[in-house]
């Protein structure tokens, strides 16, 4: 009898444990496109620090034109994930993200910057938080328009998110699977899903947390982003966002401005007459979509949810 007791203690601890480790699965996913020379530079440590942590790298060829996943032959445990033709860094991360099933997945690039041995600081906060995201504390020399391109993003992320966010569109972070899955279908296939990432958890109160990572040089090539090129995009689509999960947030700014001007021209109705008409219509419009933008996110998430 006791025998049989300390067998089913035994089998419950066991189940305990195996639930355990897979919860604590992590999957690195890497987007490649046309980066021979980055995998070359990337791959020794990182197969190290996977086979250390017990970790599966899954890499997506997104229609590369040179051969570059030849460097693979020698590393038979990656999984391999081919786009017949380049659809975007964005649609390489959901393709991986997709078809992985750890419940984490640590995302970075292919191009020899992101330091794989700094993958293990990533993991110590693991579990204390939704997003671990690499903030950069070296960035490479940029042009004047995309140290301006970033700016002007830093500040409206910042506006969206509430909060001064560190950096919005590190490419190395760390993230639950099942709160990626949630916003599956607002994420672009651009190089904007990592601002995207950022700015939705950010509003849906997801815990994140970023840690230092430093930028190291490029393997080959230069940087496919432009800040000028995908910033356009890049504005629209936080406003796509905002218009789905905080509507408040997205006109509270242009109301408030409304209300102002209108008042304004009240004050100097005395001088010209027909300003306090402008000025009522002014004051009409910005309250009017104060209201208006209030109650469609009342109506898309339900008085509990309702937060500005």
């Amino acid at each position: 009898m006791g025998n049989h007791s300390e067998r089913k203690k035994k089998m419950k601890l066991n189940l305990i444990q195996e639930y355990e480790e897979k919860d604590n699965e992590v999957s690195i996913v890497i987007p490649v496109f046309n980066e021979k020379e980055g995998l070359q530079k990337i791959l020794p440590d990182l197969c190290e620090v996977a086979k250390k942590y017990n970790s599966k790298i899954v890499i997506v060829d997104d229609g590369s034109t040179q051969n570059c996943l030849e460097v693979l032959k020698n590393y038979p445990n990656i999984t391999i994930l081919r786009h017949e033709k380049n659809k975007g860094y964005g649609a390489s991360i959901k393709t991986a993200v997709s078809h992985i099933k750890s419940p984490w997945v640590l995302m970075m690039d292919s191009d020899g910057q992101h330091n794989p041995l700094d993958i293990p600081e990533f993991l110590k906060f693991k579990g204390m938080y939704d997003m671990i995201v690499g903030k950069r504390i070296q960035q490479n020399q940029e042009t004047l328009v995309n140290a301006f391109g970033r700016m002007v993003l830093s500040l409206v992320s910042s506006y969206a998110c509430g909060h001064f966010v560190k950096d919005f569109n590190s490419g190395m972070r760390l993230f639950r699977r099942d709160s990626f899955m949630k916003f599956f279908k607002l994420y672009p296939d651009g190089f904007s899903i990592s601002t995207t990432m950022t700015v939705t958890f950010f509003i849906k109160g997801f815990k994140v947390h970023y840690i230092p990572i430093k930028i190291l040089p490029r393997a080959s090539g230069t940087s496919k982003v432009s800040y000028l090129k995908d910033g356009v995009s890049t504005l629209l689509l936080i406003m796509k966002i905002l218009l789905n999960l905080s509507p408040v947030r997205l006109f509270f700014l242009p109301s408030i401005g409304f209300i102002v001007a209108g008042l304004i021209c009240i004050l100097y109705s005395k001088i010209i007459s027909s300003i306090t008409t402008v000025g009522t219509l002014f004051i009409i419009i910005g309250f009017l979509t104060l209201v208006g933008s209030a109650l469609a996110q009342i109506k898309k998430s339900g008085m509990k949810d309702f937060e500005f």
